[in-house]
């Protein structure tokens, strides 16, 4: 089996000076639909079995424009998917996350917002949703699954895919290298007993203008 793993094209609030989070409140930009039909285009000619997308509306727009091209594909929405709580900074200023984060003294992927998750608690949800519930399905198939998801979270399950420990993410440069920018395209090859490969790790190559660090 195959698995497409997508991030979301540029959202309102990645280009905000607020913390997004898992708010479902915030859709595509112009720039974030253009990033989307340019993802969906590159992926035309792709056979895609099923599409399983977090409910957030930002990854639901960009699944849409994506699977214009295929439009028998079946979307299942799977709140398992979902962005990392920042729980009581969420709609906030990034200055007063930041500002707390800093002075709390923990690495960024350990620091724990009231009320939400730290990054290895939001990712290890998203992996094992991704693990039992859709590479467990499918692995002995020769379904094309595309994954459309969110940054952070999809960090954790591409660092998994690439034979990382995920306590790399301690380091921000192993961290940067797996975290996807905005329509930003992975593929993860997998066998019938479980070996898996990453084939392609956060490639942009069909994006007409390069994203923006969000």
């Amino acid at each position: 089996m195959k698995l497409i793993v997508v991030r979301h094209g540029e959202s309102t609030m990645n280009v905000s000076d607020l913390v997004q989070g898992n708010l479902n409140i915030s859709g595509l930009t112009e720039t974030g639909k253009r990033q989307a039909m340019e993802l969906g285009q590159r992926l035309a000619s792709k056979p895609i079995t099923v599409a399983y997308v977090s409910p957030l509306r930002r990854a639901q727009q960009t699944a849409e424009i994506v699977l214009s091209h295929h439009p028998k594909t079946k979307i299942v929405l799977a709140d398992q998917l979902i962005e990392r709580s920042f729980g009581k900074y969420q709609g906030r200023s990034k200055s007063i996350f930041y500002a707390d984060f800093n002075a709390s003294g923990l690495l960024y992927p350990r620091f724990k917002p009231e009320n939400g998750e730290n990054w290895y608690e939001a990712g290890e949800r998203v992996s094992s949703f991704i693990q039992s519930e859709i590479i467990a399905k499918h692995r002995t198939t020769n379904d094309a699954i595309l994954i459309v998801g969110h940054g952070s979270v999809l960090t954790h399950f591409l660092m998994l895919m690439d034979n990382q420990p995920v306590e790399l993410a301690d380091q921000k440069a192993q961290y940067d290298k797996y975290r996807p920018a905005n329509a930003a395209l992975s593929v993860v090859e997998i066998e019938a007993d479980g070996q898996h490969r990453v084939t392609l790790l956060n490639d942009i190559s069909h994006l007409s203008e390069l994203p923006a660090k969000v």
